[in-house]
């Protein structure tokens, strides 16, 4: 007796994929149909699988019902496809169907009790195959596109109220420290509906059977003797009548059940680990030396033309394409210099900045970010002391402290590198960086653990692909200045 198996699945794609399952197992490619909504177009849904009219438009339903489908079910089947979803039909033998069954619920069916109450609520009162199609799932991705909207915000005033806040006065702050108790437990839900349908269908049987048959042959013989009375008696009253008889084929018919599909729950237990995380607020005081406060408001940032030539030289020292004139990346230099000055972005670092620093600077130079942020970085440097762009004049005061260690830097040089047949000053721009990194103030109190990233990326920067060359003398000169600071 064969079975039909009907899965509904929300999208082609997946409908496809169960599709190519089902033949890749054995299962006929006539013995599989998919139906979805063409009027969309045959281009819309390039599929592999042979249809017929029967399972498209408003035939669906009835085809469905023909197949022993509930009529409920059938309509609310072919609602679903009438909605954007994907219908898959197999039919299947008694032996296959348990395993057909199986591939069908491996990428998760719509549950139709669920979705048709879903629908009833919407206003749903039956299947029509002429109405307009609508898609409700376009309501719930607008429903979790509006929900990420308002997260999105969520965290950017967050983010916002988070900036440094300035107490004046004795007024009294109070920061409230929050923990999160993550509570674990389980219920039950469905994950799915297994429906197996029964219906008789009728194949040709034929066999051969030996029938026999009677005949009667009359013949006359022809005779030369004398006739006597008894002839004569014999021919006025004797009647001979003679009987044919014939075989033919009878048919009987017995019924007998020779299986029985059975269907029953098996309930397993699993251990599952569930993981989650508990939030809680942590709350850190730093200090920050008087002196270097004081200094920090009363010295008011100079003018951009006083970083003019130190941007120059950086542009002839970066800038790979001198096809390029300075005056097409000064824009950049200008716009790290306001954000240096901005009051918004004091004393925040540069990854807690770029991102709206990219969007304003998007908004006036469409897809240049990527071009001129190297440029725009540092210029915002030059102006905040974060990194390695730093004035000239403090320049100036690295020279003469760094000329201290350089007996000490060409010894440690000639030790590690001496035998690689490459001259000192190769290696002194990487000590005089260690150097620079031990005496910066953004890098007081870290660890290397804790600035190599940044280390590694400020270089690159300047001296793109030689920061495994020369990173041990980096650290070198790093933890020589450390240790003496």
């Amino acid at each position: 007796m064969a079975k039909t198996l009907v899965a509904l699945y929300d999208t082609f794609t997946d409908a496809e994929r169960v599709v190519q399952e089902l033949i890749a197992d054995g299962f006929a490619r006539s013995d599989i149909h998919l139906a979805f909504d063409r009027t969309t177009g045959p281009a819309a849904h390039a599929s592999s699988v042979e249809w017929g009219s029967e399972y498209g438009g408003a035939n669906l339903d009835d085809t469905l019902v023909d197949l022993g489908v509930p009529s409920d079910e059938a309509y609310a089947y072919a609602e679903g496809v009438r909605r954007g979803g994907a219908l898959v039909v197999v039919e299947s033998s008694d032996e296959r169907a348990e395993r057909g069954m199986a591939i069908l619920q491996r990428l998760h069916p719509v549950n139709l009790h669920e979705r048709t109450a879903q629908w009833r609520q919407e206003g749903w009162t039956g299947y029509d195959a002429t109405a307009m199609t609508s898609t409700p799932r376009s309501s719930a991705a607008s429903a979790t596109r509006t929900s990420q909207e308002q997260a999105r915000a969520t965290a950017h005033v967050a983010n916002q109220e988070a900036s440094a806040r300035r107490v004046e006065g004795d007024q009294e702050v109070t920061i409230p420290v929050v923990e999160e108790d993550i509570a674990i437990g389980k219920r039950e839900v469905e994950r799915s509906h297994v429906r197996i349908y029964s219906r008789v269908t009728e194949q040709p049987v034929e066999e051969a059977v030996r029938l026999r048959e009677e005949k009667v042959i009359v013949e006359r013989r022809p005779v030369d003797r004398p006739a006597t009375e008894a002839d004569f008696a014999a021919a006025g009253k004797d009647v001979i009548e003679m009987t044919e008889k014939a075989e033919e084929p009878v048919v009987t018919k017995r019924a007998r059940v020779v299986e029985e599909v059975v269907a029953h729950k098996e309930v397993t237990e699993h251990t599952e680990t569930v993981r989650g995380t508990e939030r809680h607020t942590d709350v850190d005081v730093q200090r920050e030396p008087e002196t270097a406060t004081a200094t920090r408001r009363g010295t008011a940032p100079q003018d951009f033309t006083a970083y003019d030539p130190v941007f120059r030289q950086h542009y002839v020292s970066t800038v790979a394409d001198r096809s390029t004139a300075y005056t097409a990346y000064e824009p950049a230099y200008r716009y790290g210099y306001e954000l240096g000055t901005n009051e918004r972005y004091r004393g925040r670092d540069w990854a807690a900045l770029e991102a709206d620093a990219r969007r304003d600077w998007e908004a006036r130079h469409p897809n240049t970010w990527e071009r001129f942020k190297d440029a725009i970085r540092y210029g915002w440097e030059s102006l905040t002391g974060h990194g390695t762009a730093r004035s000239s004049s403090a320049r100036t005061m690295d020279s003469d402290g760094f000329a201290t260690y350089n007996d000490d830097f060409r010894k440690h040089y000639g030790t590690a590198f001496g035998t690689r047949g490459v001259a000192y000053t190769e290696y002194e721009p990487a000590y005089r960086y260690g150097y620079e990194l031990g005496t910066h103030e953004r890098y007081r109190g870290r660890d290397w653990v804790a600035l190599e990233a940044d280390a590694r990326r400020d270089w690159e920067a300047r001296h793109p692909n030689t920061w495994e060359r020369f990173k041990d003398a980096i650290r070198y000169s790093w933890d020589k200045v450390r240790a003496r600071t």
